[in-house]
């Protein structure tokens, strides 16, 4: 008996139950007629949305995987594009800014062990 679940599945059981209960005792319980047709409305309610649910969910599982490939498809042709746009107006073109692309921008020369100890040397005699 689930009296205590909490889950869609087992509050549909638990209304399922008090309508079959329900059902069982006419005789007894004949001034719960509303309440057990009100009851018997929102169980195939319920159900009805469930069912839906679920065809739901499988849309959404299946949009996801759309989406999926939509993209995969999006960067490739993204890359492609832009490849395109580099070797047609160079790597250091500021141009490629108009498309969301960054030039290459030359690197300062690397400073040799020498160069850097010549630099440190003047900054401390001044110490």
């Amino acid at each position: 008996m689930a009296s205590k679940g909490k889950s869609y599945a087992e509050i549909l059981d638990r209304w399922h139950m008090l309508e079959e209960g329900l059902k069982a005792h006419p005789d007894e319980l004949g001034f719960l007629t509303a309440d057990l047709g009100e009851l018997t409305a929102l169980i195939e309610k319920g159900n009805t949305l469930a069912i839906r649910l679920e065809g739901l969910r499988a849309d959404l599982g299946e949009a996801t995987r759309e989406r999926e490939d939509v993209i995969v498809q999006g960067e490739q042709l993204r890359i492609r594009v832009t490849s395109t746009l580099r070797g047609r107006y160079g790597l250091k073109n500021e141009r490629l800014k108009e498309f969301g692309l960054r030039p290459l921008r030359a690197r300062p020369p690397r400073k040799t062990p020498e160069a850097a100890s010549r630099e440190a040397a003047p900054a401390a005699a001044l110490e």
